[in-house]
């Protein structure tokens, strides 16, 4: 009789944990759903306030009698349980939700997803923020307005130099002023700027950040290259950095410094020897790729060698 009690005991249990658990689910999907309902304590009669007390509370003994009146509980639980359920489902199906409610869920997901990837795009490439700020009529005004065109590069150049700055908002504003010399056609006073591109690579040598640095040392090869206190920062990229991307910048900035109208002849015949004894003695293939990919073969660069002597004994 006893493990009969205690079979009959188990079913009850398992069927009311089943059953509490489909009155949390229903609870929770009415929650989702906005359907007005009131769940608090008084609204509940007197069998479904048990439940609220929790199966735990439920005291549980191995004498006959108290077995008896334990199942007698559980009974009562689970009836309160089956009624709480027929209470949801009809108050779930008297509230459906509206197609308007529907709509405006979409629309708000949609709003939030949008710019989610709006604020991705931007942590993703925060040099680049600054588009978003600038104004509508900027291109415009810096034609037509001369006194704004000049104010403008100087609060730039300014901004570029000053080291209480964060990396991030120089590297900004370093871009901004050589958009904003595009606009204008003066790339010359940018570009051959010593103190413009050595405060960059400074900031490419001493942060901490991948990101950073790359993007500091594009911004220097983004335009022409004619500061040849660079070269050997330069060089020394190109021969031991580890990232292959970093090397082929350091080649191409090499390259637009080597064929710079701002680079004396003597700094030009230099570069060019040092380029080409890389060539001779290295046996990093990535390296050669890089080196032919940006100056030709060996030959060619004893030919551009020897053309640039030729040029000076002239």
């Amino acid at each position: 009789m006893f493990r009969t009690m205690s079979k009959s005991s188990h079913f009850f249990t398992l069927a009311l944990a089943f059953a509490a658990f489909l009155l949390a689910a229903s609870c929770f999907y009415l929650q989702v759903s906005q359907a007005p309902l009131n769940l608090s304590h008084n609204a509940l009669s007197a069998e479904e306030q048990a439940v609220s007390i929790g199966i735990a509370s439920l005291p549980i003994t191995s004498a006959g009698n108290s077995k008896e009146v334990h199942m007698q509980r559980l009974q009562q639980t689970l009836n309160a349980l089956n009624q709480r359920l027929i209470t949801l489902e009809n108050t779930l199906s008297q509230a459906p939700v509206s197609e308007q409610v529907v709509t405006q869920m979409i629309e708000t997901y949609v709003a939030q997803r949008e710019q989610q990837l709006e604020d991705e795009r931007l942590s993703n490439n925060p040099f680049q923020s600054f588009y978003e700020t600038l104004p509508d009529d900027y291109e415009q005004k810096l034609k037509t307005d001369p006194d704004y065109a000049a104010k403008i590069q100087q609060e730039l150049k300014h901004k570029v130099l000053d080291n209480n700055l964060s990396d991030e908002k120089r590297l900004e504003a370093m871009t901004q002023l050589q958009i904003t010399s595009g606009i204008l056609s003066t790339f010359s006073p940018v570009e051959t700027s010593n103190l413009l591109s050595e405060a960059i690579m400074d900031i490419a040598n001493s942060t901490n950040d991948e990101k950073t640095r790359i993007r500091a040392l594009e911004t220097i090869t983004s335009g022409t290259v004619a500061n040849a206190k660079l070269a050997p920062t330069f060089i020394n990229l190109l021969n031991n950095d580890p990232n292959h991307y970093v090397r082929n910048l350091a080649a191409n900035g090499l390259s637009m410094m080597m064929f710079s109208r701002e680079i004396d002849s003597s700094h030009r015949q230099q570069l060019a020897n040092q380029i080409l004894q890389t060539m001779k003695t290295t046996s990093d293939n990535e390296l050669k790729t890089i080196l032919e990919q940006n100056f030709g073969i060996e030959q060619d660069m004893q030919n551009m060698l020897k053309h640039m002597q030729e040029q000076v004994s002239d």
